[in-house]
C-alpha cells in the first residue's frame, strides 16, 4: 500500500502535558538517571532484592512475554520499583501516545565478559578526551554527555548490546552514520523500532559523548566531521531531534545502556485486514492523493514543499515522522484532519474493489 498519513498522526503534545507528565524529571533526566543507579564505570548491575510481593505478582504474570526479550547474561531486568526503571518509564510515557505501556526495561549487564569491559573502557577513554579538548567555542557543549534513543528490531538490538553497531545499522543512510533522538523525543527513533513476534517494540536508551557538534543540513550527504575540530553532528544546535555520530566512532562514542520495550496502538490493534490487505484503523490518505487534494487550497509553492520532501522520504532520506511534521507545519492540522476525514469512506470502497 502507498505511503499514508492517518488522523492519529495529526496529535500533538502540548509543552504543560509534558511538564505535568514528567513531573521532577523533566529537564533533569540525565542527572536524575546517574543519581539513581551505578554509573556505566561500576560494571556492576543487577535488579532489586526488596521488591514487593504485589511487584513480584505482576513480573509473573509478564514472565512468559518477558522471557522471551533479552538472554539474563546480557541484560538484566529492572523491577518496576527502582528508581532507575521509574526515572526512565516516566521520561519515556511523557513523549509518547497515551496508549503506549512500557513490557520491560533492560538494563546491559557489562561486567558479564572481557569484550563488554573493553567496550566500556574504550568510551570511558574517548569521553575523557573530548572533554579536555573541548573548552568552548561553536558547536561545543557545556555537558557534551548525554543520553539518546536508538530504535530497532529486536535482533539488531539484540545483536548491538552484544557485540556493538555495525554496518547493518548505516547501511539505510547516505550518510554512513548512527542518527539518535534525544532523551525528550524517543519519538523520532521508532520508525526502526520494529514489533517482534509478540507485538512488543524495542527501543535503545545510550550513553552518547558529542563533543564539538557541527551543524549538518537535512540534505547533506556528508559521512564524517568536516574538520578534525568536531566529533559529531546534530541537525539544530538550540533544540536536535538528531545527534549524528560517525560511523568511525559508532562503538567509541556510543554505549548502550538500556532497553525499553513496549507496545502501542501501532502493535496492538491499530489496523484491521480489508481482502486480506493490512488497512489502518484510523482515518487515512496516501500521500499522492493528500498533495493532489491539498493543491485545491494551498498555493502551488506549498504543494511544491510537500511533494519536494515526499521524494525525499521516498528517496529515505527523511523519516515518516519527519514527513508528518513537515506536513503539519506547511497544511496545518485542522485542515489536515478535514482532508484525511473526508477520504476514509473513498479509501474503504478502493480497497474493497482492489
Amino acid at each position: 500500500m502507498e505511503t499514508c498519513i492517518q488522523q492519529h498522526d495529526v496529535v500533538q503534545f502540548s509543552k504543560e502535558n509534558f511538564i505535568a507528565v514528567a513531573g521532577e524529571y523533566n529537564g533533569n533526566f540525565s542527572r536524575s538517571l546517574s543519581d539513581s543507579a551505578s554509573d556505566c564505570e561500576s560494571g556492576v548491575t543487577g535488579s532489586s532484592s526488596s521488591s514487593s510481593s504485589s511487584d513480584s505478582r505482576r513480573r509473573r504474570r509478564r514472565s512468559n512475554l518477558r522471557r522471551r526479550i533479552f538472554d539474563e547474561n546480557l541484560a538484566v531486568e529492572l523491577s518496576e520499583q527502582e528508581r532507575t526503571h521509574e526515572v526512565i518509564r516516566r521520561r519515556f510515557l511523557s513523549a509518547m501516545r497515551d496508549d503506549t505501556k512500557v513490557v520491560s526495561i533492560h538494563k546491559r549487564i557489562w561486567s558479564s565478559d572481557f569484550s563488554a569491559q573493553a567496550r566500556v573502557q574504550s568510551f570511558q577513554v574517548h569521553s575523557k578526551a573530548l572533554a579536555s579538548n573541548n573548552n568552548g567555542g561553536a558547536g561545543a557543549s557545556p555537558n557534551s554527555m548525554k543520553f539518546a534513543w536508538f530504535g530497532g528490531s529486536k535482533e539488531r538490538i539484540h545483536h548491538i548490546l552484544s557485540r556493538g553497531f555495525s554496518f547493518n545499522d548505516i547501511r539505510d543512510n547516505i550518510n554512513a552514520a548512527i542518527f539518535l533522538s534525544p532523551d525528550h523525543s524517543p519519538v523520532n527513533s521508532l520508525e526502526k523500532a520494529i514489533p517482534d513476534e509478540d507485538g512488543v517494540r524495542h527501543l535503545l536508551l545510550c550513553r552518547i559523548v558529542l563533543g564539538r557538534s557541527e551543524l549538518v543540513q537535512p540534505n547533506s550527504a556528508q559521512t564524517e566531521p568536516s574538520s578534525n575540530e568536531f566529533d559529531s553532528g546534530v541537525d539544530d544546535f538550540e533544540n536536535p531531534k538528531k545527534y549524528i555520530i560517525w560511523s568511525s566512532n559508532m562503538n567509541s562514542h556510543i554505549l548502550p545502556e538500556y532497553v525499553v520495550s513496549f507496545t502501542d496502538s501501532s502493535t496492538t490493534g491499530n489496523s484491521k485486514i480489508v481482502n486480506g490487505m493490512k488497512m489502518p484503523s484510523s482515518p487515512w490518505i496516501s500521500f499522492p492523493s493528500l498533495i493532489s487534494v491539498l493543491g485545491k487550497f494551498l498555493p502551488p509553492d506549498a504543494i511544491s514543499l510537500i511533494s519536494k520532501y515526499h521524494v525525499e522520504y521516498k528517496e529515505k532520506r527523511i523519516s515518516r515522522p519527519e514527513l508528518i511534521k513537515i506536513v503539519r507545519q506547511i497544511a496545518g492540522d485542522k485542515l489536515l484532519v478535514a482532508v484525511i476525514k473526508s477520504c476514509k469512506k473513498k479509501n474503504l470502497v478502493k480497497a474493497l474493489r482492489n
